[in-house]
């Protein structure tokens, strides 16, 4: 049973966000103009489903890159296109079971660890501000994640029975996968994470049956992208705001705006597991290739504009009118990924996957990580590491988000920051 606090807080989270739905306090710009921008797309589908290929996106639809199936599902409930507002409650309500496919994820990777700390991980996603922007304004990233979700649950039934044969959950597990690649394109990054684990374990006849089977998947895609180029060269036609290597920074730097908290966490309630894990010989690698990666990239860092960038290049910039926070935020991130490998090349491909996804060349927000990487990070990577961030008192992250939340409510008041 979750005691009264915990139970105090998470009643609280819940609230609060039905609160905000109710007066329209937004937390994000993003999503309310991403609606209003694409509700036209929704409704020409609704209309004539022709239009799925007949119009081209970033040109008949400037402000829309994206695949179409979150508007495609959208399009064919003529209630929903007919009544704007009984869309949006609807979908608010529908999103606040995002935590509770997450516990499920939760429950089948931790056996061992106490229900409550599990739900008290799942319900974070109720004080993460570009989930209730998202879950408000009855966007695209809330319908990814549920597709994201049941793609991991069916992967760890797969995994947990270690099962060697082209089965159910295999097939659930691409299937959603493709879905959610369907709706926000860079959940494709996880495809060669998947595809990594299935190498190990199946046969080659029966990797051949997954490989056939996830190209036929791919089909109406491949069609779609030849129809929407700009879905992949907008990058290179449009305004270039950052680089590659710079853009390594930035996303290491958002990632370990998420860890820090776990890692200051176990460092109060078990130091000596911290220490066993972080402060011992073998991390002393990770320790220099960390500085040498901040070392050789920082003196050439470029990000133009203030516009996304995350947090931490965000405050460094408004307090000190510098990069110092930031580069050092990205030495956390570094610092605290590098022993999520854990000598396996699935998790090194994993990272590296998620520290190069948004490297086109245009803004990086911290919505494309929220929640996604609190996801990915305990259902994906190895739980003989991650178990740590769970133990004992989950409330001191909640005191972390909660101050976030905060944080994002007086900026959206102020805009002093863009997040």
């Amino acid at each position: 049973m979750i005691k009264k606090g915990y139970f105090f807080v998470l009643l609280l989270s819940i609230l609060s966000l039905i609160i905000s739905f109710k007066f329209g306090l937004d937390t994000a710009t993003g999503p309310q103009i991403d609606f209003n921008a694409t509700w036209l797309y929704v409704y020409d589908l609704n209309s004539d489903l022709s239009n799925l290929y007949s119009k081209r996106m970033g040109i008949d639809y400037n402000k829309h890159l994206h695949y179409p199936l979150h508007y495609l599902i959208i399009s064919r409930f003529d209630f929903f296109v007919e009544n704007k507002e009984s869309f949006l409650k609807i979908f608010f309500l529908i999103s606040l079971f995002i935590p509770v496919v997450f516990y499920k994820c939760l429950v089948l990777k931790f056996e061992n660890i106490e229900k409550k700390n599990l739900i008290l991980l799942a319900t974070l996603i109720y004080l993460l501000p570009s989930y209730r922007s998202s879950a408000m304004w009855g966007n695209l990233h809330i319908t990814g994640l549920f597709f994201l979700l049941f793609s991991i649950f069916f992967y760890l039934k797969w995994n947990k029975k270690n099962e060697n044969s082209f089965n159910l959950n295999i097939i659930l597990q691409i299937t959603f996968l493709a879905l959610a690649s369907y709706t926000a394109q860079y959940y494709v990054i996880l495809f060669p994470f998947f595809f990594i684990k299935y190498i190990k374990f199946l046969s080659i006849k029966n990797f051949l049956y997954l490989s056939l089977f996830t190209f036929i998947l791919s089909i109406p895609g491949i069609i779609f992208l030849i129809l929407n180029p700009l879905l992949l060269f907008f990058a290179v036609l449009g305004s270039r705001t950052t680089n590659f290597l710079s853009s390594i920074l930035v996303t290491s730097s958002i990632m370990g705006f998420y860890l820090i908290p776990f890692f200051l966490k176990s460092l109060i309630t078990d130091i000596e597991s911290v220490k066993k894990k972080y402060f011992c010989k073998k991390n002393i690698p990770n320790l220099i290739i960390s500085m040498i990666i901040i070392l050789s990239l920082s003196p050439y860092f470029l990000y133009i504009g203030n516009v996304g960038g995350g947090i931490f290049l965000k405050l460094s910039r408004y307090l000190f009118n510098n990069e110092i926070i930031f580069f050092l935020s990205s030495f956390a991130g570094f610092l605290l990924l590098l022993p999520l490998i854990n000598n396996k090349i699935e998790n090194f491909f994993l990272i590296l996957l998620l520290l190069i996804s948004f490297s086109s060349g245009i803004y990086i927000f911290h919505k494309y990580f929220e929640p996604m990487f609190l996801i990915i990070l305990f259902c994906l990577f190895d739980k003989e590491i991650t178990k740590y961030f769970l133990k004992k008192n989950m409330l001191l992250i909640y005191i972390y988000f909660i101050a976030y939340l905060l944080a994002a409510i007086i900026q959206s008041k102020y805009n002093l920051i863009t997040f």
